[in-house]
């Protein structure tokens, strides 16, 4: 990275991992048996930052996926529950 930033070319960390639903998965209701694989990515993804940090002296970036940090489902019930709240604030806005 640093070689490559002595001749103008940024660099962009990207560590491509991710869930997705099938359709076991889809239909429990449990805790995902993938946690430790969650924390691992987390793990790799602090990593990426450190090495963007102190890589070069300019700011750096790193691609970091939602999906590779948490199942699809608990991110969809998350995302649904964030809308929810919007619309009821929305609600609430309107009828002042």
């Amino acid at each position: 990275m640093s070689n490559m930033a002595r001749f103008g070319v940024k660099s962009i960390l990207d560590y491509s991992a991710e869930s997705d639903i099938n359709h076991k998965a889809s239909h429990s209701t449990t805790v995902n048996d993938n946690e430790s694989e969650f924390d691992k990515n987390a793990e790799i993804f602090c990593e990426c930052i450190d090495v963007v940090a102190t890589a070069t002296d300019e700011p750096g970036l790193t691609a970091i996926k939602a999906t590779a940090l948490a199942s699809p489902e608990l991110l969809m019930r998350i995302s649904e529950n964030i809308a929810q709240v919007q619309n009821f604030f929305k609600t609430l806005t309107h009828s002042i």
